[in-house]
């Protein structure tokens, strides 16, 4: 998990902070999560009739393009970047996710 991190040196620290849980590793869901196909996301986020946020941060390993392709079949998508973030921008930049969910709730309740 470490080089899911924008910061190498901090990434080492929350991955081990992620691994010290209590938590067990459920199988089962990393299964059906990890079951998938592009096409059932496809057709998913085609569906969706609600504005959908796709946030990724600038340093996450998985490509961009992915996230870019998958929100171009969605009819209200909005995209928002998180610098300095890997994979978990929520860890690595708190205050940027915070103003995104904000913004979310914001024009969710302006309608």
């Amino acid at each position: 998990w470490a080089t899911d991190h924008a910061d190498p040196e901090r990434g080492w620290e929350l991955a081990a902070s992620m691994a010290e849980t209590d938590l067990p590793i459920n199988a089962a869901a990393n299964h059906a999560l990890g079951g998938f196909r592009d096409i059932d996301q496809i057709t998913w986020v085609s569906a969706l009739r609600c504005p959908v946020t796709f946030v990724h941060g600038t340093h996450d390993p998985r490509p961009v393009h992915t996230v870019r392709a998958l929100a171009a079949h969605a009819s209200r998508a909005r995209k928002r970047v998180v610098s300095d973030a890997g994979h978990l921008p929520w860890l690595e930049q708190p205050e940027q996710v915070r103003e995104i969910l904000h913004e979310i709730v914001v024009n969710a309740a302006s309608g």
